[in-house]
C-alpha cells in the first residue's frame, strides 16, 4: 500500500510497484477514451454506489496518469490566506504591481498591521476574472479581422 509522508503541507505519495503497474494497466485500457467521456462509480462491499461527478473523475484521471509515471506523486492545499509575495508569484506579476491593484480595489486585500494579505479565493477569482478578460479580448479582435476580410 502507498506510503503517505507530510513535509511542510505537502502529502508525497510514494506508490509500490504493483500500484504503478495497475495505473498503467488502468490508464492503458481506457487510452482511446476522453476523459470527459468516463463515467466512475464506487461499491461499497454492501452493494451501495455512489456516480462521481465529472470533475472529480478527471482528478482521478490525472492522479492515474501521474501514478503510472512510477514518480512519487504530491498533493498539497494552498494557505487560505497568502502574503503579497505568494499571491503574486500565483498570479505570475510583480508584487509591486499586485500591491497597486490592492490599493486601487481592483483585487480584494486586507492589512495586517503594514502587510497585505490576500484570500487565496479572492486570488482565484481575479485569476479567472483576468482569464476571462483576455478571451474577450481575443475574441472582439477577431472579430475585427473577420470585418476587415484578413485571412490566415
Amino acid at each position: 500500500m502507498a506510503t503517505i509522508r507530510a513535509a511542510r503541507e505537502l502529502n508525497t505519495i510514494d506508490l509500490t510497484p504493483t500500484e504503478i503497474q495497475e495505473a498503467k494497466t488502468v490508464i492503458l485500457r481506457f487510452k482511446d477514451v476522453r476523459p470527459q467521456d468516463l463515467r466512475i462509480k464506487i461499491e461499497t462491499s454492501d452493494g451501495l454506489e455512489v456516480g462521481l461527478p465529472a470533475g472529480l473523475v478527471r482528478l482521478l484521471h490525472m492522479v492515474l496518469n501521474l501514478a503510472s509515471s512510477g514518480q512519487p506523486l504530491s498533493l498539497s492545499q494552498p494557505p487560505a490566506v497568502l502574503t503579497s509575495v505568494e499571491a503574486a508569484k500565483a498570479l505570475g506579476m510583480s508584487r509591486p504591481t499586485l500591491l497597486k491593484l490592492a490599493d486601487e480595489g481592483k483585487i480584494a486585500s486586507t492589512k495586517v498591521g503594514t502587510h497585505t494579505r490576500f484570500a487565496h479565493e479572492d486570488i482565484r477569482k481575479f485569476a479567472d476574472q483576468v482569464q476571462n478578460q483576455r478571451r474577450a479580448s481575443f475574441d472582439e479582435f477577431r472579430d475585427f479581422e473577420d470585418t476587415l476580410g484578413i485571412v490566415d
